[in-house]
């Protein structure tokens, strides 16, 4: 796939994928949309977002991509009822460095799979119809883990330092519906 600008001439092209700050790092603003549910990750109160167990988890599942992952720094996210909206930076390219589409999946299979887990607790609450290998009968809510996400995810690259600071201050003030 041919991720170049063909508005400029053919030995010119850049890779849409080639902003990074002045500190040496590519720097994104990503949003990820919930697939089917009305409000799967809380509710809006007073103009705030109230998350619910699955955005909370959803929250650890963010945080915890830095240690599956040396070379990405998560930074700033914003969960709202249906979307996350999140800056993810990476370390300068090395032996473990990972591309932006790998990351939103590992991200993608991670939060799906906490919260597949979560399903799982809940469900054994109510009914403890449990295999004996620990397996729930019937699988989580009948749902795969990919259920969860919307296919693809919008990227903003973001080009040096001044306009990072202004991207978080946003994300901090964003009211998400």
């Amino acid at each position: 796939m041919d991720t170049s600008n063909p508005s400029q001439p053919k030995g010119k092209r850049t890779g849409i994928r080639s902003k990074s700050d002045s500190l040496r790092r590519e720097v994104y603003l990503i949003t990820l949309s919930a697939k089917d549910e009305a409000k799967p990750f809380g509710s809006l109160r007073g103009g705030e977002t109230v998350l619910n167990a699955r955005g909370k988890a959803l929250a650890a599942s963010w945080r915890e991509l830095a240690s599956l992952r040396p070379s990405l720094e998560p930074d700033a996210l914003v969960i709202g009822p249906r979307r996350l909206h999140g800056l993810l930076l990476f370390k300068p390219k090395g032996p473990d460095s990972v591309t932006l589409s790998d990351a939103i999946k590992l991200f993608k299979v991670l939060s799906s799979l906490r919260l597949a887990q979560l399903g799982k607790t809940a469900e054994i609450a109510r009914s403890p119809s449990v295999t004996p290998s620990g397996a729930l009968a019937g699988g989580a809510n009948g749902k795969a883990p990919s259920a969860l996400w919307k296919k693809g995810f919008v990227e903003k690259p973001i080009s040096g330092s001044a306009e990072l600071a202004e991207t978080r201050k946003a994300l901090t003030g964003l009211q998400v519906r």
